[in-house]
């Protein structure tokens, strides 16, 4: 089947646009007419599942548009700056965009998109308008010099497109790209984190990791503290990245890039690419706190240790261990961890508080939390029962 096949166009269109009918209607109640533009014919010619749906209504109101379209469809009509995102008000699942048109027409419009595999746009009668000749031939290829000036961050996405796709960065793109990345710092952070992200959920990851260790994009990474030359730092990128693929956790999943900068970096390191990457407060938070787990794992001798990290740990533990188990920690000490988690009853640590421990006459101090936490251990661990904590008090005073 040719790439351009019209049926096939017709069929995916059909397939992908459930509410077809009403765009139509929409559209000629309003004396408008509309495009399925960008990413979507991409994914459509490709034969790529999308949930990103982009509309681009000319000759009317974008805004005006969509609201008219998300009544007839049961569905929510969400504003942004330059976009309108229509919300299934029973599923509450992502239905389209409705985006501003960026030219006066739709060919001024596909012009101003960032790669030639976004150059793309498909009409009511299901036409393709636009070049494909860049899909066929596996090519990402920027649409003007003013690409990477106007939005930096698609030097980010043309490294997903060939995580994602398996296509080639052409010659001049990217030198234009690696010309620019000192502009990637003016992006904002989330969007910087998501594109990293969407990176590494790519099936040509390998490829696309390739690319960026040959573009020096994170040139000033080399010159730090790596235990590993910095190719063979990369090499263990990748092997972890596919190990983090197929894990099925949420949390972790949700996590895979701190996670990543943990597994890879020591604590030194890892807030330096912190830095540069620009990520959000919780992922500093998240990557500080794994790597104070680390330490306290390697710090481990007696039994009363292994308790206090397994007690400590137990709200996070199936993402502690996961990471362990990926850094290759001592097995003989991960067994230990885990038969005590499978023992502890964190519920019997709620049975007290700081307040008990004032009522029994324990004034605050430095110690004071210290005791606390040796207490919730112990009833944890059925080691000790409420009405023992009297005894233990005078013990421990003595």
């Amino acid at each position: 089947m040719s790439i351009i096949d019209s049926s096939f166009i017709r069929k995916s269109v059909d397939r992908k646009i459930p509410f077809l009918n009403s765009l139509k209607d929409t559209a000629d109640e309003l004396n408008a007419e509309f495009y399925i533009i960008g990413g979507t014919v991409r994914d459509i010619i490709l034969g790529y599942d999308t949930v990103d749906i982009d509309i681009v209504p000319f000759n009317v109101d974008y805004t005006q548009f969509a609201k008219k379209l998300a009544k007839k469809i049961n569905a929510y009509a969400i504003e942004f700056k330059e976009n309108v995102s229509i919300i299934d008000k029973k599923s509450k699942i992502h239905l389209a965009d409705i985006s501003a048109p960026r030219g006066i027409d739709v060919y001024a419009d596909i012009k101003l998109r960032d790669f030639t595999i976004n150059n793309l746009a498909i009409d009511s009668e299901y036409n393709l308008i636009g070049d494909y000749a860049d899909i066929e031939n596996k090519i990402i290829r920027k649409v003007s010099d003013k690409t990477f000036i106007d939005d930096p961050l698609r030097i980010l996405r043309a490294f997903r497109f060939q995580s994602r796709y398996g296509f080639m960065i052409e010659d001049a793109t990217m030198k234009n790209l690696v010309e620019n990345i000192p502009k990637l710092k003016e992006s904002a952070s989330e969007r910087i984190t998501s594109e990293i992200c969407k990176i590494i959920d790519g099936e040509y990851i390998s490829n696309s990791l390739k690319t960026i260790i040959d573009s020096n994009l994170f040139a000033s990474l080399t010159s730090l503290y790596f235990v590993d030359d910095y190719n063979i730092f990369w090499s263990k990128v990748e092997r972890y990245i596919i190990e983090i693929r197929e894990n099925h956790n949420d949390y972790i999943n949700s996590n895979k890039l701190n996670i990543l900068i943990v597994l890879m970096l020591n604590y030194k390191v890892a807030n330096i690419v912190v830095e540069y990457l620009k990520l959000s407060n919780n992922c500093r938070k998240f990557i500080n706190d794994m790597f104070k787990v680390i330490d306290e794992f390697k710090s481990i001798e007696t039994d009363k240790d292994y308790k206090k990290f397994c007690y400590r740990i137990y709200d996070r533990y199936d993402t502690v261990m996961y990471i362990f188990k990926l850094l290759k920690f001592d097995s003989s000490k991960l067994n230990i961890i885990n038969e005590l988690y499978n023992r502890v009853d964190i519920n019997r640590a709620g049975l007290i508080s700081g307040d008990t421990l004032l009522q029994k006459g324990v004034k605050p101090s430095v110690e004071f939390k210290v005791i606390l936490e040796d207490l919730k251990i112990l009833l944890s661990f059925n080691e000790i029962n409420i009405e023992d904590i009297n005894e233990y008090l005078k013990n421990i005073s003595k």
